[in-house]
C-alpha cells in the first residue's frame, strides 16, 4: 500500500506528469520490481512488443564514460527508465558513480531523493518528466548519462536496467516493460585481444595467414571485445551523417596502421560481438603490404579509452572469397537462383526450399576482397549502382568457364561483390567453384549442386 497515492497519481496524469514521484528500485534487477508495478502490461496476444539495451564499455579505475539506455517499441511514444549498477560479487554493493547532464534523466538515491548520493548508498538513474516526451527516432528512445567507475579493480559490476514504452494515452493500462542487464569489466585485467591469426577474409574464415585487402570485409576474432553478451549488427541508425558506416559500433574500432604511414586508418564497422568482430577493412594506400590491427575500445574517449595489443597482417590488393552457407568458407556457396529467387544448395545442408542449380541457370553468388569497381566506392559507402570489377574476371565450375554476366559491387552494399554467373552444361552433382581475378582466386573448397 506505500505506493498507493503514486498509482493514483499516474492513473489521472500519466507516467509523464512529474520526476519526483517515480520511486526508485524499479530495475527488475537484484530482485527488484519493474515499471509494471505501476504500469499495467499489454494483455497477451497483441503482437505489440518492447526491448531495453544497456550500452556500457569495459572500465578503466576512477574514469568517466558514457552510457546509454535504448528502449525500442513499434508502438511507444512516451517512455522512461530506471537502472543501477551492483558488484557481480555482491550484489547489495553499488558500483561508481552516476552523473546526469541533461534533462532527461536525474539521479535518484535509495530514499527516493535526488543525488548526489551519499557514499555507499545505492543510486539510480531514471528517467525525468521531460525526458518521456516523444524524441528521436520514431520506435525508440535513448537515454544517456555518465559512469564513474570505481578506483579500483572491483571484479565484474553488472547494470540492471528497465524499460517503459507506453502508449501516451494519459494512463497507465496497456503499457510495455522491458528488463536487461549488462556486464562491464575491469580493462586492464581484460584488454580486447585478437587472437593468433585471428584477422580473416568474412568469406573464408578457414583460411587463416590468407592477406587482407582494402575493401574487403573481414572478420575478427578475439576475447574482449565488447561487454559480455553483446551481439550487435550495425543499423541505418548507426551510420555517419554523410551516410558511412560508422567507425565504432558498440564502443569497439579498429585501427589500422601501416609502416612508416602517420595516418590513422579506420575500419567500417558491421557487427560485434565480444569474440568476434566484422568490418570492412578502410582505404590502404597501394603501397601497403602490412598493416597492423588494434581493437580500441571508447576510442576518443579520454582515460575511459582501452587500447588493446595490435596484431601484424599482410596485405595485397585484391583478397578473394566466396561466401558460403554457415559463413566458414567451405562447402555449398551462398548461391541464389536469379528467376526464382530459391536459394541454391544440396540437400545434405539441410536449407528448406533450397533447390539445384540447372545448365544453363543464372544463379548469383556472392564474395568480397576481389578489388576495386569502376565507379569506385569509398570504404564505407553502400553502393548506389552497378560498379564493374576493374580487371578480368574468370568464373570455373566444375572445371568449366562459365559465363559471368554480371561481376561486380552488390547493390546497397559496402565492400559486398556479387556474380551473375550461367551453368555451364555440367552433369548432375556437386561441382567446386572458382572466380579469378588476374593472379588471385577464391578458394578452392566451395561448391555448387547441380540438378
Amino acid at each position: 500500500m506505500k505506493y498507493l497515492p503514486l498509482l493514483a497519481l499516474l492513473l489521472t496524469a500519466s507516467l509523464a506528469a512529474t520526476e519526483n514521484g517515480l520511486p526508485v528500485a524499479r530495475t527488475g534487477g537484484f530482485g527488484e520490481q519493474t515499471c509494471s508495478e505501476c504500469h499495467r502490461p499489454e494483455p497477451l496476444n497483441t503482437g505489440k512488443q518492447a526491448s531495453v539495451s544497456v550500452d556500457v564499455g569495459p572500465y578503466v579505475p576512477d574514469a568517466k564514460q558514457r552510457v546509454v539506455v535504448k528502449v525500442s517499441s513499434a508502438s511507444g511514444n512516451r517512455w522512461g527508465f530506471q537502472l543501477t549498477a551492483r558488484l557481480a560479487s555482491d550484489n547489495a554493493m553499488p558500483a561508481g558513480v552516476f552523473e546526469a547532464f541533461n534533462q532527461f534523466a536525474a539521479v535518484r538515491c535509495t530514499d527516493g531523493s535526488f543525488g548526489p548520493c551519499g557514499a555507499g548508498e545505492v543510486t539510480y538513474v531514471t528517467h525525468t518528466s521531460v525526458g518521456t516526451a516523444p524524441g528521436g527516432q520514431p520506435g525508440f528512445k535513448q537515454f544517456a548519462f555518465d559512469w564513474t567507475s570505481p578506483d579500483s579493480d572491483v571484479g565484474e559490476v553488472v547494470f540492471a536496467a528497465a524499460g517503459l514504452a507506453a502508449d501516451g494515452d494519459k494512463g497507465t493500462n496497456s503499457d510495455l516493460t522491458a528488463t536487461a542487464t549488462a556486464t562491464s569489466k575491469h580493462a586492464p585485467s581484460n584488454l580486447p585481444t585478437i587472437t593468433s591469426a585471428g584477422v580473416v577474409s568474412a568469406a573464408a574464415v578457414q583460411r587463416p595467414g590468407q592477406p587482407i585487402a582494402p575493401g574487403e570485409i573481414i572478420s575478427v576474432f578475439g576475447s574482449d571485445l565488447a561487454s559480455p553478451g553483446t551481439a550487435v549488427e550495425v543499423g541505418v541508425g548507426d551510420f555517419t551523417p554523410l551516410g558511412l558506416i560508422p567507425t565504432s559500433l558498440a564502443r569497439l574500432s579498429f585501427l589500422f596502421k601501416v609502416p612508416g604511414d602517420p595516418a590513422d586508418y579506420l575500419g567500417r564497422m558491421l557487427y560485434v560481438s565480444d569474440s568476434q568482430a566484422n568490418l570492412q577493412v578502410p582505404d590502404l594506400p597501394a603501397s601497403a603490404t602490412t598493416v597492423t590491427v588494434q581493437p580500441i575500445i571508447n576510442r576518443g574517449g579520454g582515460a575511459s579509452q582501452i587500447l588493446g595489443p595490435a596484431v601484424e597482417v599482410a596485405v595485397q590488393p585484391r583478397a578473394p572469397g566466396l561466401f558460403t552457407f554457415g559463413s566458414s568458407g567451405v562447402g555449398p556457396a551462398a548461391a541464389v537462383d536469379s528467376a526464382t529467387g530459391r536459394l541454391i544448395a544440396p540437400a545434405s545442408a539441410g536449407i528448406a526450399g533450397a533447390t539445384t542449380a540447372q545448365p544453363g541457370d543464372v544463379i548469383l553468388l556472392f564474395g568480397t576482397g576481389f578489388g576495386p569497381t569502376t565507379p569506385a566506392f569509398q570504404a564505407g559507402q553502400l553502393a548506389d549502382q552497378a560498379a564493374p570489377i576493374n580487371g578480368d574476371v574468370q568464373v570455373e565450375i566444375g572445371g568449366l568457364m562459365a559465363e559471368a554476366l554480371y561481376s561486380g559491387a552488390a547493390p546497397n552494399f559496402a565492400g559486398l561483390q556479387q556474380f551473375n554467373v550461367k551453368i555451364p552444361d555440367l552433369p548432375p552433382g556437386e561441382h567446386a567453384v572458382i572466380i579469378r581475378v588476374g593472379s588471385f582466386s577464391s578458394q578452392t573448397s566451395v561448391i555448387i549442386p547441380v540438378g
